[in-house]
């Protein structure tokens, strides 16, 4: 077995996860694979509750990102990372919030963050949906929190297409 063929785009992802590009980048490696790096910025009122009767339960935004091909999906891989004070957190991430409940006290949530892949086949094009949740499922306060303080998130994702498939050991 050829694990250098196997992780060979997995660390090429994880090395260039520093690159402060803000555009869609496209890099070609020895072996054919090719790495495009898409950003996303979800502003506060772009998070759309799941359930509109009050006991939301998650959160998501959904963009169309071109990075994400029927070929990515069947035979690459897709990582995302939640950018935040300039470092890039591999998703799923979770990040601790702070809701002020007064003036003086406040309470702190553990919010979930994922991510989930989609190609439409009949519009031939790819979507990511970030996708929050609170680990107490309360994720309403914490939206609430981020819409008050106008928190934007940064995603990074990276889409890796034309991986080689490993022959297989006999």
């Amino acid at each position: 077995m050829n694990l250098k063929k196997l992780f060979l785009p997995v660390l090429a992802a994880l090395l260039l996860s520093s690159c402060t590009k803000e555009y869609i980048t496209v890099e070609e490696h020895y072996d054919g694979s090719q790495l495009a790096t898409t950003y996303c910025t979800v502003r506060p009122d772009e998070w759309e509750p799941a359930v509109n009767n009050g006991d939301t339960t998650y959160w998501y935004a959904t963009y169309e990102c071109t990075s994400i091909t029927k070929k990515v999906i069947d035979d690459g891989a897709v990582l995302a990372y939640c950018i935040e004070d300039g470092r890039d957190n591999l998703l799923p991430y979770i990040i601790p919030v702070r809701v002020w409940t007064s003036d003086t006290t406040y309470d702190w949530y553990l919010e979930n963050i994922r991510y989930d892949l989609e190609y439409n086949e009949a519009d031939k094009k790819g979507y990511i949906t970030f996708i929050m949740e609170d680990s107490d499922f309360n994720t309403s306060q914490s939206i609430r929190q981020f819409r008050l303080d106008g928190i934007r998130f940064e995603f990074k994702v990276c889409a890796i297409r034309n991986m080689k498939k490993r022959a297989a050991n006999k």
